[in-house]
């Protein structure tokens, strides 16, 4: 068996294994059947944990083409797959570092989840989504600047036309943050809304606005999304 179908034999498995995490992860949100089959999940755990470690480890040394060097480490380990790889194994590594019962390892174990992202790796349409997103990064990136800009902005007038009406809804600018984001991406919960006539007449322009805020970026990946596949 040449070197290429034993690398496809590799990916079949890690997407098998890829997959099987992320079921079990699912399965185990719960509380009864993980009671149930407690010794079944940890099994699993640590099988997962053997796998993911050692392909981490495997994937630096061979994204070391030309003698192993410290830069091509840093390439693989920066890039985005490199990420999401190291974020899979530390909620396995931080319980041998720090203790089981340390607080922040089972704040960590929600890294797991991140596992869903390795599908990226073996799917030639996320790839494209991928390299679509990184084409026209400066783009979304001043949008985000923008919506960042209004989601403050909202907050701040939306702050004082409203705290003395709504002191406990509106009690400051950065607790009105939850309000301008739900506003400005045009959810709107209904959990927090302006009383007086000047809020409510603000916050129907900033819903307005919103509209335009969302088509965007939307747009934005629409057309470089269609370039890409014409291409």
């Amino acid at each position: 068996m040449d070197r290429q179908k034993i690398g496809q034999a590799a990916e079949v498995v890690a997407l098998i294994m890829v997959l099987a995490s992320i079921v079990a992860l699912v399965i185990e949100s719960d509380a009864a059947i993980a009671e149930e089959y407690q010794a079944v999940f940890a099994t699993s755990r640590a099988a997962f944990a053997i796998f993911f470690v050692g392909e981490y480890i495997l994937r630096t040394l061979n994204t070391q083409r030309e003698g192993r060097s410290l830069k091509s480490w840093r390439e693989y380990a920066g890039s985005f797959f490199g990420v999401i790889d190291l974020l899979s194994i530390l909620p396995v590594m931080l319980p041998m570092i720090l203790g089981p019962n340390f607080a922040v390892v089972k704040t960590f174990r929600m890294l797991r989840v991140f596992r869903i992202l390795k599908f990226g790796r073996y799917s030639k349409s996320m790839k494209m989504l991928g390299d679509t997103v990184i084409s026209i990064r400066y783009a979304l990136l001043s949008t985000l600047f923008m919506a960042a800009f209004l989601i403050l902005f909202s907050s701040a007038c939306m702050y004082y036309l409203e705290h003395e009406a709504q002191p406990e809804a509106f009690p400051n600018i950065l607790s009105t943050l939850w309000w301008a984001v739900s506003t400005l991406t045009t959810v709107g919960y209904g959990d927090i809304y302006p009383v007086t006539a000047g809020g409510k007449l603000f916050a129907s322009i900033v819903a307005m606005v919103g509209i335009g805020l969302v088509a965007i970026p939307t747009g934005l990946m629409s057309a470089a999304f269609v370039s890409k596949i014409e291409n």
